[in-house]
Order: structure tokens, then sequence, then C-alpha cells
């Protein structure tokens, strides 16, 4: 009888954490599959109110969140730097997901030539000013070293190129009229994964 006790005790402890194991897996797919249904609607209607709340629209969620938590990591270590959301406009160049953006006080990244237009017309509209970062990206060719150039020679001395290569900064520095700040991209050793590796 103690025999068969103690297997049946090891049985039914093997059956709980198997259930409780199951059950956890459960819930891990169902708050995975919400997520993921969660985001598919942000990227159909940037207006959506994610995660069944209704403060923030799904636009807005990502520079919050990001702030926030960037916020608290600097108050823990006591970081005496600043940090500042930039929103990549390669992500999306539709202007209602733009204008949504621009919303969280937001920099902006560019990654073309084609970008910087976008940069112009934005200032044109008074959407970011002067005093609004934005930070020049990707590896760049004459027409988007020039549209640079014109920009920062405008006045938009907050315009930074982040430097690829050295060609980069010769480039710049004889056609900018004045000083100007640059960005330098730190190099990855890693080895490319796929034939579309844009990491460095």
């Amino acid at each position: 009888i103690g025999i068969l006790a103690a297997v049946g005790v090891v049985a039914y402890n093997g059956y709980t954490s198997s259930a409780k194991i199951a059950a956890a897996k459960a819930n891990f797919s169902s708050v995975s599959k919400f997520i993921s249904n969660e985001l598919m609607l942000c990227n159909i209607d940037p207006d959506h109110y994610p995660f069944d709340q209704t403060n923030v629209k799904c636009g807005s969620v990502k520079a919050q969140t990001i702030a926030q938590y960037v916020d608290a990591a600097f108050k823990k270590y006591n970081y005496q730097g600043k940090y500042f959301y930039s929103y990549c406009t390669k992500s999306s160049h539709f202007s209602h997901i733009l204008n949504e953006a621009l919303e969280n006080d937001i920099q902006i990244e560019t990654s073309s030539a084609f970008d910087l237009d976008i940069v112009s017309i934005l200032k044109d509209t008074g959407k970011i000013k002067d005093s609004n970062y934005v930070l020049c990206n990707g590896f760049k060719r004459d027409d988007y070293i020039s549209r640079i150039v014109k920009l920062i020679n405008s006045g938009h001395k907050n315009c930074i190129p982040i430097l690829d290569n050295y060609e980069e900064l010769e480039s710049l520095r004889f056609k900018i009229n004045d000083e100007f700040q640059v960005g330098i991209r730190i190099a990855s050793e890693e080895e490319p994964k796929f034939e579309f590796y844009t990491s460095r």
C-alpha cells in the first residue's frame, strides 16, 4: 500500500505540474495573440486606441512608452545626459502618421535625399522648427549631401549628418558655410545574416 501511495503521489504531482505548464503556455499564447492583433490594428489604423485604453492612440504609444522607459532608467542610474526620441521617416512617409508622431515632441531621423524633401515640407508648414534635431543617417550620395548642406546653410544648425565614412565628412566640410555638428556611426563586427543587411 505504501509503495502504491508513493507512486500515486508522484503521478499526481507530475499531473499537476504538467497542467500548470499547459495553462501557462495557453495564457502566454492568448496574450501573444492579443498583443499581435493590437499591433496589427495599429499598422492599419494609427487612430486606434490599443490594449483597451482610451488615452493614447497607436501613433503615440511607441514614442511615449520608449520615453518613459528611458526616463526611468536615467533616474535609476543618475545619468545626467539628455534623451531625444527620433522618428525614422522611412518607417512611414504617410502624412497622417507623421503628424501623429510630431504631436509627441519628437525629432526626425532621415535616410535619404527624399526624406529631406519631407523635412522641407514639414518646416514650411510649421510642423518642425530649427530647434528640432534632424539626424541624417544612411549612405550619402551627392543629392543627399547637397540637401543636407542646403538645410544647414539655411540656418538649421540642429541638422546633424551621421557619418558613414570619412569621404562624407570631406564632402560636407567644403560646402557648409559655418561650423556644424556631426554624429559617428559605430561599426559592428557581426557577420551579415541575410542579403539585405544594414546593421553596422
